[in-house]
């Protein structure tokens, strides 16, 4: 059982995950609210969550706004999701474009891989403060789409 499970059982959702309420307490002995997460891509979920283990970040928010916000978000995400995995899209449709089939296709990715692992050696070589720009912001935008 996860951390996450402990806490929301069954719910899947991270601790730290932004959420609003959506109903009041309730429960006699072990109160909870009805809270509404956003799970990633737009998705919304809505568990019970114990009064203990939510922090408020902000009163009166609004429903509709976080609602938005959770699509736009969403949106952005899909879209820098898209923009890193468009390269190897587009390698596997070379590739089967080329060949006809799908043999030799994964020692095909594994050798392209380590081909991009020695360019990206040889930029940091070179051009360490380009690399290490291009490093910091590609890791910046894989977290923000792949939390």
């Amino acid at each position: 059982m996860s951390l996450t499970e402990h806490l929301f059982p069954g719910s899947g959702i991270q601790p730290g995950t932004r959420g609003v309420v959506v109903d009041g307490p309730h429960g006699w002995l072990h109160q909870s609210v009805t809270v509404r997460f956003d799970t990633g891509f737009g998705d919304l979920r809505e568990v019970d969550a114990p009064l203990g283990k939510i922090r408020l970040k902000r009163r009166d928010g609004g429903l509709d706004r976080f609602t938005e916000r959770a699509r736009w978000v969403g949106l952005c995400r899909l879209g820098v999701a898209a923009a890193l995995l468009l390269p190897v899209l587009y390698f596997v449709v070379v590739y089967l474009w080329t060949f006809h089939t799908i043999d030799g296709l994964l020692p095909a990715l594994v050798v392209a891989a380590l081909d991009s692992a020695a360019s990206m050696v040889d930029l940091v070589l070179t051009r360490p403060l380009q690399a290490a720009v291009f490093l910091s912001v590609s890791w910046w935008l894989g977290r923000f789409a792949f939390r």
